[in-house]
């Protein structure tokens, strides 16, 4: 949910924001960080790599932890998590990333990477082709596109309180004029941009996948989140809040289902040159 708010956010409310996001990524990062390593490693001649929308900065800091024959650049357009991500690179001592505070778009500085990724950003974008024709243009012949969201189009459980989360999940991308369905739409964009070997995949977060308790803390955080930041937009209700609780202990923590949230990742590639 990070790019849900603007770069105008009080330090206090950064704080919380940062919070709530790393705790996201370390739920999803079990799936996420394998994925983005693997896609690096079989690739020898990524050498620089840009993460756009990089929140907190926790997920692109874990892979150049990683990789550190590699180069990272993560923007953002809020200063303050900004602030606390270059804080949180010094504090480790990590040399091989840099943060800034940035936009993404057509004034972007035309340096080409090897690699660029984005995680849960695509879906609160406007214009996604003209995102990712921006994206194409900053890339070396033969570079890389990988791309990470949350996939909402069908929760793949009849269950009446989990059908109920993603209503309201639905809502909330309504609320700030957000596509929740980015990823059944990529790989067509991908190709009109002009990319190649396009490849799609759903990873299946769950409790059984990533553990009850990193389960639990991301349901609790996407109301959350929403509240305490952007309480014009806030569209859950506290009588279904209290029912999803009932249903946590009832069925998530006794094993009696195991609801997925889809994460799709998807890469692409760009044309080398003798293409």
């Amino acid at each position: 949910m990070r790019q849900f708010f603007e770069k105008t956010l009080q330090s206090s409310q950064s704080e919380i924001m940062s919070q709530n996001l790393r705790t996201q990524n370390k739920a999803y990062g079990i799936f996420d960080v394998p994925f983005l390593v693997r896609l690096i490693e079989a690739h020898k001649n990524i050498k620089s790599a840009l993460d756009i929308g990089t929140g907190d900065g926790s997920f692109a800091l874990e892979i150049a932890q990683k990789l550190p024959a590699v180069n990272f650049l993560a923007v953002d357009v809020n200063a303050n998590i900004i602030s606390q991500a270059n804080s949180m690179a010094t504090a480790q001592n990590i040399k091989n990333i840099a943060y800034a505070e940035s936009f993404f778009d057509r004034n972007f500085p035309l340096k080409t990477y090897d690699l660029i990724f984005t995680k849960f950003t695509l879906q609160h974008t406007h214009d996604i082709q003209t995102f990712i024709n921006e994206v194409h243009r900053r890339l070396n012949p033969g570079g890389l596109f990988a791309v990470i969201e949350e996939y909402w189009l069908d929760t793949m459980l009849e269950d009446k309180v989990w059908q109920g989360f993603r209503r309201f999940m639905l809502k909330t991308y309504k609320a700030f004029g957000s596509n929740p369905f980015v990823p059944r739409d990529l790989p067509s964009l991908l190709q009109k941009s002009g990319f190649a070997n396009i490849q799609s995949s759903l990873s299946m977060n769950s409790p059984s996948t990533i553990g009850i308790d990193p389960f639990v803390d991301l349901l609790r955080i996407m109301p959350g989140h929403v509240k305490v930041l952007a309480p014009d937009k806030y569209v859950w209700e506290d009588s279904f809040l209290n029912e999803m609780e009932v249903w946590i202990e009832k069925s998530i923590r006794t094993g009696k289902i195991d609801p997925p949230i889809p994460i799709a990742h998807v890469t692409a590639q760009k044309r080398s040159s003798s293409s």
